[in-house]
C-alpha cells in the first residue's frame, strides 16, 4: 500500500508566488519579490512557508540569487 500524499494548505500570497514561479522559470529573487508586490513582512512569511513545504529553493551563484520551483 502506498502512503497517502499530504494535502498542502497554502495561503493566497503563497499561491500567488508559486503562479509567478511557474510562469517565470529561473527568475531572480529580486524580480520575483518585485512582481509579487507584497510588503516585506508578507514576502518573508510567504516565501518561508513555500520553502518549508519544499516547493521553492534559492540557488546562489556568485552575486546572482535565482529562485527555482520544486513542485510538479
Amino acid at each position: 500500500m502506498r502512503p497517502e500524499k499530504k494535502q498542502i494548505d497554502l495561503t493566497e500570497d503563497e499561491k500567488y508566488i508559486i503562479e509567478i514561479l511557474k510562469a517565470n522559470e529561473g527568475i531572480s529573487i529580486g524580480d520575483l519579490k518585485e512582481k509579487t508586490g507584497l510588503s516585506g513582512k508578507k514576502w518573508d512569511a510567504a516565501s518561508k512557508g513555500i520553502s518549508k513545504h519544499g516547493l521553492m529553493k534559492v540557488v546562489v551563484n556568485g552575486d546572482n540569487k535565482i529562485v527555482e520551483y520544486l513542485g510538479k
